[in-house]
């Protein structure tokens, strides 16, 4: 059995080293020779077993189980979906709205793994290429016809997705970082696409332009004229209708979700249930039980003020989300925030800044610090800061509990950077604790 972990060797196994961004599995090829692995598949080395050595194994891996699976494979075609911002959202309502319409479909994000209801957690938003494959092989087993997966900038840096080909691939949108560089994640991602597949581009994005590449197909959507556009937006607190003009039809959609990028994202699962088969008015139809994925502005209530529990952990998103708010509140509007340990001073001060400078108070605590001391992240976050406008409060139940006892008539409080994650991580522990629990212990979900 070819084996990429050593921890899972077994005596007569074939251990491949892969080499990653942050690990290199040729350091744990003595581990996997002691655990019994007779044969060594690596790019370099000397090893007192049988021994392969391959210029690029994460190359020889791809086409090992490309090879292996080439039945399977043909079975259940692979969507993408990546973006700066908003691609958990879209890939899960991809996922949701192909179910609701018949059309069988599991999903790989951020989330977990999803088919037939059924949730596995995941270590990866975009697990490395053998787990994948894994995944892949599951959803042809349960008989899916799409598999929906969530892809972050990492997974494509670090070429997990070598060897593999999509029938749909959708970008929600370009980090400003990213604009004018040539290693853009999303172009990787684009190059993908099967010759008979499509691109789906964000026709308002800045790089629009870069991102049609001769070789693909492109549908574009937006606020902008495309193919699937949209205009009329009317925004609430808890949904948006919009007219959208696709297919030579005009249409008003009323989405059960707020803000205009949730509007974005539902347009990706539109387009792709389009592309699917599905008539535009089943999909409407199924459009109205259509839910974000937990701790995606999540809205709870106490008395006349609101608590929203999102995600959110870089500048934009706290912008998107802020506009979004601005609203329906009439009163203050209140951030509470955290920054993880392995965020560099430089994101803690833009997290830090955005937070104070978008809301009338802010509220500092810890997010998951890893091995670092959390007051020092904090500290690094209001560097600069006026202290009367802020507040530090280190234990974030606490925090919680304070913003939601502060909230007047009108306010609302946003209790960003984490969303459903049921982990804090301090000195590298695992500890339970999740935000929409302790929201949900002071307030009533709306």
């Amino acid at each position: 059995m070819l084996r990429v972990h050593s921890s899972t060797v077994m005596p007569g196994d074939t251990f491949l080293a892969l080499r990653g961004i942050d690990d290199d599995g040729h350091n744990y090829i003595k581990e996997a020779i002691d655990k019994g692995a007779s044969c060594i598949i690596a790019q370099e080395g000397d090893y007192p077993v049988k021994t392969i050595i391959e210029k690029d194994t994460r190359a020889y891996l791809a086409k090992y189980l490309n090879e292996l699976y080439a039945d399977k494979l043909k079975k259940v075609e692979l969507i993408a979906i990546s973006g700066a911002n908003g691609k958990s959202s879209a890939a899960y309502l991809t996922y949701q709205l192909l179910n609701s319409l018949g059309t069988k479909c599991a999903y790989i994000g951020s989330l977990g793994f999803y088919v037939d209801d059924e949730k596995k957690d995941l270590k990866n938003t975009t697990p490395d290429l053998y787990e994948l494959y894994e995944l892949i092989i599951e959803s042809a087993n349960r008989e899916c016809e799409y598999l929906v997966i969530e892809v972050s900038e990492a997974a494509m840096y670090q070429r997990r997705l070598e060897g593999l080909k999509f029938k749909y691939v959708a970008i929600t949108n370009t980090d400003e970082n990213l604009l004018n560089t040539t290693n853009n994640p999303n172009i990787l991602l684009l190059n993908k696409v099967k010759r008979y597949g499509y691109a789906l581009i964000n026709a308002d994005d800045p790089a629009v332009n870069s991102l049609q590449l001769e070789r693909n197909r492109h549908i574009l959507f937006g606020m902008k004229k495309s193919d699937c556009q949209i205009n009329d937006v009317h925004l609430y607190e808890d949904h948006s209708i919009f007219k959208l003009n696709a297919d030579n039809k005009m249409m008003e959609i009323n989405l059960p979700l707020p803000g205009k990028f949730n509007i974005y994202n539902y347009l990706i699962a539109y387009i792709i249930a389009s592309l699917t088969g599905a008539k535009s008015e089943d999909i409407i139809l199924s459009t109205a039980y259509l839910k974000v994925p937990g701790g995606r502005y999540q809205i709870f209530k106490k008395d006349d003020s609101t608590v929203i529990v999102d995600n959110a952990n870089n500048k934009q998103r706290i912008i998107n989300i802020v506009e979004k708010v601005k609203n329906f509140t009439k009163g203050k509007i209140i951030i509470l925030i955290g920054s993880k340990g392995t965020n560099d001073k430089e994101t803690r001060q833009d997290l830090g800044k955005t937070a104070y400078e978008l809301s009338d108070y802010a509220i500092f605590t810890t997010d998951s610090p890893y091995w670092e001391n959390p007051e020092t992240i904090i500290n690094d976050m209001v560097e600069g800061l006026d202290e009367n406008k802020f507040e530090i409060i280190v234990d974030r139940k606490e925090a919680i509990k304070k913003g939601i006892n502060m909230l007047m008539p009108g306010d609302t409080l946003l209790v960003l950077g984490r969303g459903d994650d049921p982990y804090q991580i301090i000195d590298n522990e695992k500890l339970p604790f999740n935000d929409v629990n302790e929201v949900s212990k002071y307030t009533k979900n709306k």
